[in-house]
């Protein structure tokens, strides 16, 4: 998997593979996303065991459908699916009001 160099905008990332990096540790946990909410994230790891982790002490690395890795810090994707459209469209209005 090579990992991509255009930003993509992952409005809800329930279904994704990803691979979790806690940011305290070294081990890293693959598996499907299943849930999340505000401030947690819960997945099923390969094993199948299911495993919650706090948004804000994770790196994510999303694996999307035509097999391109993401990147994300986890403070970057804190907060509900929609608030993360609101912050989106809000950047967007600020460019169109500079032009």
């Amino acid at each position: 998997m090579e990992k991509s160099k255009t930003k993509r905008k992952i409005i809800s990332m329930v279904g994704y593979q990803v691979k979790i990096k806690p940011k305290f540790s070294d081990y890293v946990i693959d598996g499907m996303i299943i849930d999340e909410t505000k401030n947690m994230i819960t997945i099923r790891a390969t094993q199948g065991t299911i495993k919650r982790f706090p948004k804000n002490a994770i790196s994510l690395y999303i694996c999307d459908y035509d097999k391109h890795l993401y990147l994300k810090d986890g403070k970057q994707i804190i907060g509900t699916p929609s608030e993360r459209v609101k912050r989106i469209r809000r950047k967007w209005a600020k460019t169109l009001d500079k032009r």
